[in-house]
């Protein structure tokens, strides 16, 4: 009978996991070991956890890659010690690295949105920065979700480099790319510089998987942008197993251009939701912060302030979901 039950998040995790099991084999610790997503199969990692000490495990192994989320999922389902692994291929480079940015106090602040705070930089030039702040509706709430801010950041970074060639856009560069700036490495890997624009006062919203090329706005050119961007990423995420049921586009005015400004294609302005686990008529299994909103509904809040605190079993699967976002859609790690 298996005394420790080890978990991974993914059969890509098989490698590391490996070192993992030789070392409890050489020590003659029988295990066992399971596949199991904390966001995409969270039943499944309840089930397993859950049931754990029955089958007399007394020690489970969780593998902590990006946020090391799924050690704390586990560990809220079970009092047996839950040890977490860290995976060196991970975007934490094999370290429990849980920094969340809520606030910045730079100089020369010219406006602080729900998630983003904005910077002066002169010469027709602006630093967005992407805080780690979250919001469910239109309230935003008092936890913070760990890289959340730096997968925002770079993932409107990819999405920006890629739609370029279809409509002009603010991104000049990713803040790290500038050594003139002085800010801390958690500040700079959550910003970018872009271009001041005019900014056009409508959003404009594509719903092309629900019900066909939907959209709402009122300028031809930006009802045409979106769903010329809109079309680019549907297909490219299509073939990384990603869904993008919706997203929201902001546009601004540039040289005389009309052009895409703010976030890109990211899971705060879009949902994503993963192409193996769809099913028509129920709620899919996503990679955005609908899972948020779904707490907070069973929660039982009204969507008035003062928004509850998150409980650290969703922080770390909110997180989980972004940065595997943002692994499956770029191929990359986070810098």
């Amino acid at each position: 009978m298996p005394l420790v039950g080890v978990i991974m998040g993914s059969s890509s995790d098989e490698a590391t996991i490996a070192e993992t099991v030789s070392v409890l084999d050489q020590m003659g610790i029988e295990n066992e070991v399971t596949v199991a997503s904390a966001h995409r199969t969270p039943e499944k990692v309840m089930e397993y956890v859950t049931g754990a000490r029955d089958r007399g495990i007394e020690v489970l192994i969780a593998a902590a890659g990006g946020s090391a989320g799924l050690p704390g999922v586990v560990a809220s389902w079970t009092t047996l010690p839950v040890i977490g692994v860290p995976l060196p291929s991970s975007d934490l480079n094999g370290e429990n690295l849980m920094t969340t940015i809520r606030e910045t106090t730079l100089p020369n602040r010219l406006y602080q949105g729900k998630v983003r705070d904005t910077y002066d930089l002169g010469e027709g030039l602006l630093l967005m920065v992407a805080t780690d702040r979250i919001s469910a509706f239109d309230v935003v709430l008092p936890t913070g979700i760990p890289e959340k801010g730096a997968v925002l950041c770079q993932i409107s970074e990819f999405w920006f480099n890629k739609t370029a060639h279809i409509i002009p856009n603010h991104f000049v560069s990713l803040a790290t790319d500038r050594s003139d700036l002085d800010l801390s490495h958690e500040i700079a890997r959550r910003s970018m510089v872009v271009k001041r624009a005019e900014r056009i006062d409508v959003e404009c919203i594509v719903r092309g998987f629900i019900t066909g090329s939907a959209w709402q706005g009122t300028h031809g050119a930006t009802r045409a942008g979106s769903i010329d961007v809109y079309a680019t990423a549907r297909d490219y995420a299509k073939e990384k197993g990603i869904i993008i049921a919706d997203t929201k586009f902001e546009f601004g005015i540039i040289d005389g251009e009309i052009s895409l400004i703010d976030e890109v294609l990211t899971p705060d302005s879009s949902r994503f939701w993963d192409m193996d686990g769809y099913a028509p008529g129920k709620s899919q299994p996503s990679y955005d912060k609908q899972f948020v909103r779904d707490w907070l509904d069973d929660a039982g809040w009204d969507h008035e302030p003062p928004a509850p605190e998150l409980p650290g079993d969703v922080v770390a699967s909110t997180a989980e979901r972004y940065l595997e976002a943002y692994r499956m859609l770029t191929g990359n790690s986070l810098s």
